[in-house]
């Protein structure tokens, strides 16, 4: 307990020091290739969507934090995988069932506790606990659910304090879904930031906006029409995420060339799940090459999703070893970045990786033929 409560006592020290320089912050970038992005954080370490979780993948030298973003009754910001409370938060003992509510989401009728439903000062009653299951759970109802404004301080704060922008690669979750319930959730995304002081605008050319260099934001999403919006606002980089669902359950139906010659238009890079490129797939190495390149053709950014320690999480032909996996996605696929869930460890791997020039510690090993 004196451990937890001296962690709460530094992260509510960080959150009230307000040292400025949003201006400067909002205009750096840096030189980092492969990237490495904190899928939720630290997610693997502490519960995801945490400023603890943010700020302990900065401090293992992730390249980015990731938050999630859905909204808030009252328009606000705040950081969660799902659209619904109860999965990662005490919600279910705070308020009454009566609180849950029906929503069709991707054509399934889901109750729950839905965050559209709470003020923002509702959601400071709540506390996040670890959503997976065998991992550590020391920390669990101890930390808020962080807003958008925090995630802000908390990068600033960072940069002021390392001298090291770490950029924050935010997920609008289901905009579509915002739409549906009268909220524009990119535009009141892209208010936020540019209050805050980042570039934003279509016509500025101060944004930082190639995503070969770390920048300030990043923004990714499922839903292709937020993110072609989006294209029209704003010169921040975009990000399209891509999976296969049961409508869409195989690689080539998500990831040819008809769909990355329509995203190259209106992304930067293109973001797809790790496993379509494997054998669990049945997508041999060389078919899983002729897939990647078919984003470096198109200068798309290539960045699969989400890396993990635990073997049920690791594609089979890799053995269950993660170190495998990343020598496969870094030498193999040469992904421009990844979002992993253990930071420290996808950053070791990369630095043996450049190290020995990719060849004397294994990252060609699962890749007999290589990216021209």
């Amino acid at each position: 307990m004196k451990k937890s409560i001296t962690i709460i006592v530094v992260l509510i020290c960080l959150l009230i020091q307000n040292t400025g320089g949003y201006n400067l912050v909002a205009s750096l970038q840096r030189d980092a290739q492969p990237q490495v992005i904190g899928h939720a954080g630290a997610s693997g370490y502490v519960p995801e969507s945490s400023l603890i979780g943010y700020d302990l993948a900065a401090n293992l030298l992730a390249d980015y934090s990731e938050p999630d973003l859905i909204l808030t009754k009252d328009s606000q910001f705040i950081a969660s995988h799902d659209l619904t409370l109860e999965g990662t938060t005490n919600v279910a003992e705070i308020y009454p069932s009566s609180r849950m509510e029906t929503f069709v989401i991707e054509g399934k009728a889901i109750k729950g506790y839905y965050a559209i439903n709470f003020t923002l000062d509702e959601i400071r009653n709540l506390t996040i606990k670890q959503r997976f299951v065998g991992r550590s759970t020391l920390y669990n109802w101890i930390f808020p659910m962080p807003t958008i404004d925090e995630i802000i301080d908390w990068q600033i704060d960072h940069y002021n304090n390392s001298k090291r922008l770490v950029g924050i690669y935010p997920e609008l979750k289901h905009p579509d879904f915002y739409q549906e319930n009268g909220y524009q959730m990119e535009s009141l995304f892209l208010e936020k930031l540019k209050k805050r002081g980042y570039h934003t605008d279509i016509n500025d050319l101060d944004t930082p906006s190639d995503l070969q260099f770390v920048v300030p934001v990043a923004i990714q999403c499922f839903k292709a029409e937020s993110l072609k919006l989006l294209n029209t606002l704003t010169r921040i980089p975009l990000v399209q995420l891509i999976g296969t669902s049961e409508q869409l359950p195989r690689p080539s139906d998500v990831w040819n060339e008809v769909i990355l010659d329509d995203v190259m238009k209106y992304a930067q890079a293109a973001s797809p799940d790790k496993h379509i490129f494997t054998t669990d797939f049945n997508v041999s190495v060389i078919e899983a090459i002729r897939m990647r390149k078919m984003a470096s053709v198109r200068n798309l950014q290539f960045v699969p999703w989400s890396f993990q320690l635990e073997s049920q999480y690791i594609p089979k032909q890799f053995n269950n070893d993660p170190r495998l996996e990343l020598q496969f996605f870094y030498g193999c696929l040469e992904s421009n970045a990844l979002f992993h869930e253990f930071p420290d460890f996808a950053r070791a791997i990369k630095d043996e990786c450049r190290k020995e020039n990719n060849v004397d510690m294994g990252c060609y090993n699962q890749c007999p033929y290589l990216i021209e």
